[in-house]
C-alpha cells in the first residue's frame, strides 16, 4: 500500500502486460474504490486530494513524484509622490534662514538634503554662498509604498550691503570710551579709523580707536584726564572682501563727546596701577556742574586712607569743567596680591534746595601692586 500526499503529481510505470489497480479518493480509503483495468505500459495519475492506490501483488509499480511550487500572492507597492508645498524665490547672500516643507502622498515623513550654496538642519535652510542651491525632499518608501523624491532649485545672488553710521552727540563717564554703532544688512565685519579735520582741530589729537570702541585720549599736560568735551571724526568700512557681496561704500560720521551735566567723575590714577614704592596718589574729580556746593570723598573698601575728605580745587582745567583733587594714602608694603582700594566722591549742587536736583557720585576701584 502506498499513501500519497496532496498536491503531488504521480507517474506510475507498470511493468507487465496488465495492471489492475483501484483508486479511492478522499481523506481516507473507506469509500468504495474505483477499479481501473488497463493494458497501458504506463499510467500517469495527477491528484489534488489524498488517494490510495492498490495493485495486484504480481504487478510491479514504479512511482516518481514532483512537488508543485507553492504559490503566494503579494500586492505590489503603490507609487507615491513628494511635493513641495511652497515655491522658493531667489535669495540674496546674507538673507535670514527660512523653512521648507514638503508632503508625501503616502502621508509618510520626508527628509531633506541640500547641494550647492546652502545647508539644511531639519527643514531650516541657511544661505551659505552665492550660486545655485538644490533642496531634495525624499521619502524612503515602505512595504506598501515605493520610494519617491522631489527637488527644487533656486539661485543665490550677491548681496549689496550698505553701512549705516550717523553723527551723534554723546555724554558718558569713565572709562571715557564708547562702543561704536555702525551696522550693515547683511552683517559684515567692520573696521573703524579716526579722520583728522581739515583744520587739524580735535579728532585725531583727542580720539583713538581700540577694537570697535571710540576712546578719548588723555590730555598730555594732565595725565589720566581726558580732553572733554571733544569732537571725533570716525570712518567705517568693510573689514573684509568676498565674492558673496559687493563692497559697500565707506561712511564717515562726527561724534561729539562730553561728560554728562551735573555729574561727578573720578579720573583713574596715572599710571592706572600705582608702583610698589608709591605712598600717595592724587585722584582728579571732574565736576561738570559749575554750581556744585561741595565735593566729598570717602574710602569704600581697602586699606587706603584720605588726607582730607573734602576735595580741593585743582588748577584751572582745559576741559571746560571744574576739577578737584583728592590725595589717597596707600597702605604700607607689602601689599597683598590683588589688593584694591575703592574711593567714592559725591557732590551736591548749590541750588538743589531750589530746584530739587540731587547730587551725583562716582566711585573708582584701583589695584595695588604687591
Amino acid at each position: 500500500m502506498l499513501n500519497l500526499l496532496k498536491n503531488l503529481h504521480w507517474r506510475l510505470t507498470m511493468l507487465g502486460a496488465i495492471a489492475l489497480f483501484a483508486v479511492a479518493c478522499g481523506s481516507d480509503a473507506t469509500t468504495e474504490p474505483a477499479v481501473v483495468v488497463t493494458t497501458e505500459p504506463a499510467v500517469v495519475v495527477t491528484t489534488e486530494v489524498p488517494m490510495v492506490i492498490t495493485s495486484t501483488p504480481a504487478t510491479t509499480i514504479r512511482v516518481t513524484t514532483t512537488s508543485a511550487a507553492p504559490t503566494t500572492t503579494e500586492e505590489a507597492p503603490d507609487v507615491q509622490t513628494v511635493v513641495f508645498t511652497e515655491a522658493i524665490p531667489r535669495k540674496l547672500w546674507g538673507d535670514p534662514d527660512f523653512e521648507v516643507n514638503a508632503e508625501a502622498s503616502s502621508g509618510l515623513a520626508v527628509v531633506f538634503t541640500t547641494d550647492g550654496g546652502c545647508s539644511i538642519a531639519g527643514n531650516t535652510v541657511s544661505v551659505v554662498d552665492v550660486g545655485e542651491c538644490q533642496i531634495t525632499a525624499s521619502q524612503e518608501g515602505s512595504r506598501e509604498w515605493l520610494p519617491a523624491s522631489s527637488t527644487v532649485t533656486f539661485d543665490i545672488d550677491r548681496a549689496e550691503p550698505t553701512i549705516n553710521f550717523q553723527d551723534r552727540t554723546l555724554t558718558f563717564k569713565r572709562p571715557f570710551r564708547v562702543a561704536l554703532w555702525a551696522d550693515t544688512d547683511p552683517k559684515l565685519p567692520l573696521k573703524y579709523s579716526i579722520v583728522a579735520f581739515d583744520d587739524s582741530s580735535g579728532s585725531a589729537a583727542d580720539c583713538d580707536i581700540v577694537g570697535s570702541d571710540l576712546v578719548v585720549i588723555p590730555d598730555p599736560e594732565n595725565p589720566g584726564i581726558p580732553r572733554l568735551p571733544t569732537t571725533c571724526r570716525v570712518k567705517v568700512e568693510a573689514k573684509t572682501t568676498s565674492d558673496n557681496y559687493k563692497q559697500p561704500a565707506v561712511v564717515e560720521a562726527t561724534v561729539r563727546i562730553s561728560i554728562p551735566s551735573h555729574s561727578i567723575v573720578i579720573v583713574p590714577p596715572f599710571p592706572p596701577e600705582p608702583s610698589a614704592d608709591t605712598t600717595t596718589i592724587e585722584l582728579t574729580i571732574l565736576d561738570e556742574d559749575s554750581n556744585s556746593f561741595w565735593i566729598e570723598a570717602q574710602v569704600l573698601g581697602g586699606r587706603c586712607q584720605l588726607e582730607e575728605q573734602v576735595a580741593q580745587p585743582a588748577p584751572p582745567s582745559p576741559l571746560g569743567t571744574i576739577a578737584y583733587t583728592i590725595v589717597v594714602k596707600l597702605p604700607e608694603l607689602p601689599h597683598d596680591d590683588g589688593e584694591t582700594c575703592t574711593i567714592e566722591a559725591s557732590g551736591r549742587p548749590q541750588d538743589h534746595i531750589r530746584d530739587g536736583r540731587e547730587g551725583d557720585s562716582d566711585s573708582l576701584t584701583f589695584e595695588l601692586r604687591p
